[in-house]
């Protein structure tokens, strides 16, 4: 199975700190409900399966990856601006790492209405060797 999921949040990690921000991160969907610290950074890997095209008797070559990645932020003052700011951030980190964002859009938080939340979702195709190209 080829497996990049902590490359990837690494990459957005030293990313979002050279911007200055300093991002708690997880692998839930809904740090809300616990005792997580904002702004707050998740990222799930959401499918994964073999590109058939490339796979032989060997074993596969490529794998179909999709992440979601989701920003939450509370802060008392522009939270809105702060997620997307954030979001903005991933979203180029993740188009020059080669994957094709999906879909982005804010969410309602039925939990805690003072978190805002912006969910994405992005796909590429993985090589063993972890180069990823574009779907």
């Amino acid at each position: 199975m080829i497996e990049i999921w902590n490359a990837v949040l690494e990459r957005l990690l030293v990313r979002l700190e050279a911007a200055g921000i300093a991002c708690r991160h997880s692998t839930e969907d809904n740090p809300e409900l616990g005792e997580h610290r904002f702004p707050h950074l998740s990222l799930v890997e959401s499918d994964n399966y073999t590109y058939r095209p490339t796979m032989t008797r060997r074993g596969e070559f490529h794998a179909v990856k999709m992440f979601s990645v989701n920003v939450y932020s509370n802060s008392e003052q522009g939270r809105r601006a702060e997620a997307e700011r954030i979001m903005a951030i991933v979203d180029d980190e993740m188009q020059e790492m080669g994957f094709v964002r999906q879909a982005m859009v804010p969410m309602s938080n039925l939990y805690n209405a003072t978190v805002y939340r912006i969910t994405a979702r992005y796909a590429g195709i993985v090589s063993k060797d972890g180069m990823i190209y574009r779907i």
